[in-house]
């Protein structure tokens, strides 16, 4: 009888061990892959950011702005943006536009000519890119052109003195780029699954349910991360009840963009 009790005993504390530990490494390597993730989009991010900045530094782009009716300035500018844009990777346009935002050349010849912002979304955008005196991600957005999700950027094109504002440039990736390299940051078999959310708009920025990216989350557990970094919690976990049984999401809060990535 004590024997069998004491193997009992014995069974449930090495039960309960292991469970302990499964769960620990569990949570290890979810914590791994939101750290990854979360590096990743940053880093993704920056390189765009930066792309875009080094194409308003081009002499071409500063002397079409400088002298907007040189047919000549012209040719070299447009053919300039044309050859840069074929150089990046799933971008969705790219262009030079004067400081009311009259597009005076572009990647695709038939927007020349647009004026994209007017009355208080002029004023909003030059805001913004006067503000931070110099480029200006306006984040993750869906496309009125495509309705596809783009990474939104303008950057204000400045003299040679480096304070003159002549005009700006503006164009973005699509986003679907960095969904797949965060894909691939999954191991073969992997199970875990993730979220990028806009915790500033309350919208879905990835999701594995297609249907949801860019749409408004109802989902509990998704809402109650919000709150927590509403409240200054930037990185952390939270319990959520399953079909069967209670699950660990964790979190991870990008500040600078306003975006949230969940590993679950």
């Amino acid at each position: 009888m004590i024997v069998t009790l004491c193997m009992g005993l014995l069974y449930f504390t090495a039960n309960k061990t292991m469970n302990s530990m499964m769960q620990e490494s569990e949570r290890s390597h979810m914590e791994s892959m939101l750290k990854g993730q979360a590096g990743l989009v940053e880093e993704y991010v920056m390189h765009q950011e930066d792309l875009l900045s080094a194409y308003s530094k081009s002499q071409s782009v500063k002397a079409l702005l400088k002298d907007t009716e040189n047919k000549e300035k012209f040719n070299a500018a447009q053919d300039y943006t044309v050859k840069y844009y074929e150089g990046l990777e799933n971008w969705e346009g790219l262009y030079i536009g004067e400081w009311n935002t009259h597009v005076i050349a572009h990647s695709n010849p038939k927007v020349i000519g647009v004026v994209t912002r007017e009355g208080e979304g002029l004023k909003a955008l030059q805001d913004e890119m006067t503000s931070r005196n110099g480029l200006y991600d306006a984040g993750i957005i869906a496309s009125p052109a495509s309705g596809k999700l783009i990474l939104s950027m303008y950057c204000p094109v400045f003299d040679n003195d480096g304070k003159t504002i002549l005009g700006y440039v503006g164009g973005g990736p699509f986003v679907e780029g960095l969904e797949t390299l965060l894909d691939e940051l999954k191991s073969e078999g992997d199970t875990a699954g993730y979220y990028m959310i806009n915790v500033e708009t309350g919208t879905y920025i990835f999701a594995d349910d297609k249907s949801l990216i860019a749409t408004e989350m109802h989902d509990e557990m998704l809402i109650n991360i919000m709150d927590e970094i509403k409240k200054g919690q930037s990185t952390g976990e939270v319990v959520y009840q399953g079909t069967d049984e209670k699950y660990i999401a964790a979190y991870d809060y990008i500040d600078e963009h306003g975006w949230a990535v969940v590993s679950l």
